[in-house]
Order: structure tokens, then C-alpha cells, then sequence
């Protein structure tokens, strides 16, 4: 009896390529074999052939058949190693990519601009969406070769690692994770700021942005407080104004209208740091006149970074570059494709700090 395809979601090529891709992986369609004709996939699921060639086509670039000419399509092995047409899954902590997560967008769009040169789709994965189960099985359905990880969940960090799927992490670190870490370097963004104000004569120093939240956080925070001691002083508690990058706006004030304000800000977010120029702006504070601060960006949104700030008010800025975090991110993802027994590494992108043009 024929089967009538639930195509009202979906492109119906993209139904009938997940359930051809089903089949092969559940081993109803065998290695070797050859598929129904065309035209016999389009009389069963009453489909155009176009449409059923589409299907075909996507799944001969996945590496699932081989299209022989005047034969038919064959079934491949899904051990086949090569990565052509594969995609590579990209894990985030989150449910959706939004407003609030500029710099997911900035690294997906690089992921796919660079992947695309090996033919290779990025398949993004919402963990909060989906259980750890759920997260495997795709990566299974969709025959991924590798995989990025921005994520801290542990367990399916473990988990990951059991199935074998070479993976690297990006932008995310945790203790005792099993993977490759590829990360600015928060330490020596920290230190580099602080070292800077230290050096510009600045005692009374402030810390704005979190310190507790994450592994970053730490960092940036540890590499501050080191160029402090190293100059015989240290971040002072009350000096401390712990709070969310995204929602520091009532700490920024509590912090500038301070009777006995600081001197200058370590301002490591991008986004904490376009909040000082919001209040500021508010309050009729001059930044570089009434306080100083040094902020956080990355190099491709430095002029969004600048343009919130008025012309000669514009901070010196920590910045790095996300596409070279994007292109070692996939090279290291390769090399752990084709030898699974290299060990671990832990790779930083470097800072720099960048001044305005006055």
C-alpha cells in the first residue's frame, strides 16, 4: 500500500530524504543495494520526480548513496569517513538565538561562511530545547562529523564524548571538560586592562560585570585582580559592582552617582560597557573627564561600540577577533576528525587593546 507523506511543514524533497535517511541508518535499506527507481519512489509516495531527484541529490552530498549513471542509486556505508556534505552541529546553552546573544549570531554566520569552503551545512542545536537523549539522536540522524560546543552543561558534555563525535568547545569553558577549548584570552584581556589604568595613574578602580557567573567571568576578573597585586593594590569590595551584562543598568547608576565615585571603570562586556555610556549620557557625566573606563568588544563590532559613545568620549577598548576563533575552532575539529586519539588543547585568541581616533 503506498504511504502519503506528511508534507504540510516541510519541503516534501526534505520528508522524503529524512525518511529515506531513516532507512538506511535502521538498516531497512542495506549497503549496497540499490534504492526504488524514481520512479517508483514517486509512484509510492506520490511525489513529482523532480522532487524525489531532489531528495536523491541531498543525500548523495550527505554521503548516504552513490548516484550511478543508468544504474540507480546505491546505498553507502554510514561509516564512510569523508566529511563532504556532512554537517557539523553547533550546541548552544540556550533556546533560541536572540537579541541578547550578538555575538552566537557573529559566530554562527562565521562557522557557516567557513564550513561552507568543505561543503559542510551547520546544523544548530538548542539544548534547552531538546533532552540530552533528543541532542544525540539528531546528531545521529543528521550523521554530523563534528561538533561545537557552547555549552557548560557537564552531562552532555559526558555524554557527547561516549558517542565518539569529535567536538570542540567555543566560547564556553568548564573544569574537567573533555574537549578542546578554544576561547579569547579573558585573563589577558583583564590583565591588560587593569594594567593599563594602573599605568595612567588610576587608583581608585572599579570592577563592572560579573565575577561569580561563569569560567570567562573568573578569568577576566582573575587577570584584573593580578595586574592590581602586581602594582601593590587590589579591588577594593566596595569597589566590586557585581551584576548581568545585559541588565546593569541600576548597578551603573548606583555606581556613578556614588558619592565618593571611582577614578576609572574595568568595564570587560560589550554590553556593560554600552550601559556606561547610556547613564552617562543621562546623568551629564563626561567619560574620559569625570571618570575613565576601558571596555570589551570584539574587532567586527567596534564601531557599533563606538557610536554609543559621544565622538570624544570613546573609550580605550579590549578587542579580539571571532573569526579567528571560528577558523581554529574548525581546524581543530579536522584534525580530531582524522586522528582520535590527539590529546586535549586549550586555545586562546589573543587581545589587544585598541584606542580611539580623535
Amino acid at each position: 500500500m503506498s504511504i502519503v507523506l506528511n508534507t504540510s511543514t516541510k519541503r516534501p524533497s526534505s520528508v522524503l530524504q529524512t525518511l529515506l535517511r531513516t532507512m538506511i541508518f535502521s538498516g531497512d535499506l542495506v549497503v549496497g543495494e540499490l534504492l526504488p527507481s524514481v520512479r517508483e519512489l514517486s509512484i509510492e509516495y506520490k511525489l513529482a520526480p523532480k522532487t524525489v531527484n531532489r531528495a536523491m541529490k541531498s543525500l548523495e552530498s550527505e554521503g548516504l548513496i552513490s548516484i550511478e549513471p543508468r544504474i540507480g542509486s546505491r546505498v553507502l556505508s554510514t561509516t564512510n569517513n569523508s566529511i563532504k556534505g556532512r554537517p557539523v552541529a553547533f550546541i548552544l546553552d540556550s533556546n533560541e538565538l536572540t537579541i541578547d546573544s550578538p555575538l552566537h549570531f557573529a559566530l554562527r554566520s562565521l562557522l557557516e561562511k567557513k564550513l561552507a569552503e568543505k561543503s559542510c551545512p551547520v546544523l544548530c542545536i538548542f539544548s534547552l530545547k531538546m533532552s540530552i537523549d533528543e541532542i544525540v539522536e539528531q546528531l545521529k540522524m543528521a550523521r554530523v562529523w563534528g561538533v561545537i560546543l557552547d555549552t557548560v552543561n557537564l552531562d552532555l558534555l559526558k555524554r557527547i564524548k561516549e558517542i565518539g563525535i569529535p567536538a570542540v568547545m567555543m566560547d564556553a569553558w568548564v573544569e574537567d571538560a573533555p574537549f578542546d577549548v578554544v576561547l579569547q584570552d579573558n585573563y589577558q584581556g583583564g590583565y591588560k586592562a587593569a594594567d593599563y589604568l594602573i599605568k595612567k595613574g588610576f587608583k581608585n578602580i572599579a570592577w563592572l560585570g560579573p565575577i561569580k557567573q561563569s569560567a570567562i567571568s573568573r578569568e577576566r576578573f582573575g587577570g584584573a585582580s593580578s595586574a592590581l597585586a602586581s602594582n601593590g593594590s587590589c579591588l577594593q569590595p566596595n569597589m566590586c559592582y557585581e551584576c548581568h551584562p545585559y541588565h546593569a543598568t541600576d548597578t551603573v547608576k548606583k555606581l556613578l552617582t556614588k558619592k565618593n565615585r571611582p577614578d576609572a571603570i574595568i568595564s570587560m562586556w560589550h554590553e556593560t560597557s554600552i550601559t556606561v555610556a547610556r547613564v552617562a549620557k543621562e546623568l551629564n557625566i563626561k567619560i574620559g573627564t569625570d571618570i575613565h573606563m576601558i571596555g570589551w568588544t570584539t574587532e567586527d563590532r567596534y564601531e557599533l561600540f563606538s557610536n554609543a559613545f559621544k565622538p570624544n568620549e570613546i573609550p580605550p577598548t579590549i578587542i579580539w577577533q571571532p573569526e579567528d576563533m571560528a577558523v581554529a575552532t574548525i581546524s581543530r575539529l579536522t584534525e580530531h576528525s582524522n586522528n582520535k586519539d590527539l590529546p586535549t588543547q586549550r586555545i586562546l585568541m589573543g587581545t589587544k587593546i585598541k584606542h580611539p581616533k580623535n
